[in-house]
């Protein structure tokens, strides 16, 4: 298995923060205006997330570990990068004085290209990704 990690500084509570990661079925706060549905509550539910530039994508929450902040998930369709098995957590890290830090990892299997190429795939959407939610959190 391959694997990506990638951080980033937040103005806002690490228990804020938090409170973001944990609802998992909402994502309002990820880039590109998503229209979301979630089936179920807690661990096992699983949310979809549609957005006009990415596929269709569904993801299953496997866990919620509330001392380390941090939620685990899987995608189960629609990936938008060439990777199979996609597991990824993402942690609210506690920097004191009203910030924190999201760490995101995955692991996966590179999918039809060489790891090189999915992790620079993986990468392109983390990267991006992470700055749109960095501006979107700060501002809540």
């Amino acid at each position: 298995m391959a694997s990506y990690e990638i951080e980033g500084d937040i103005e806002m509570s690490a228990d804020a923060l938090w409170r973001v990661l944990r609802d998992f079925g909402d994502v309002s706060w990820i880039p590109g205006n998503p229209d979301y549905e979630s089936e179920g509550e807690g661990v096992g539910m699983v949310r979809t997330i549609r957005t006009r530039s990415l596929p269709t994508v569904r993801e299953r929450l496997d866990a919620i570990d509330e001392e380390s902040r941090t939620v685990h998930y899987r995608v189960l369709d629609g990936n938008p990068m060439p990777v199979d098995d996609y597991r990824a957590s993402m942690r609210a890290v506690d920097l004191g004085k009203g910030r924190s830090r999201l760490v995101w990892r995955s692991t996966w299997e590179p999918k039809d290209v060489s790891e090189e190429d999915a992790r620079k795939a993986v990468h392109g959407l983390y990267s991006g990704v992470l700055r749109a939610v960095q501006k979107n959190l700060a501002r809540r």
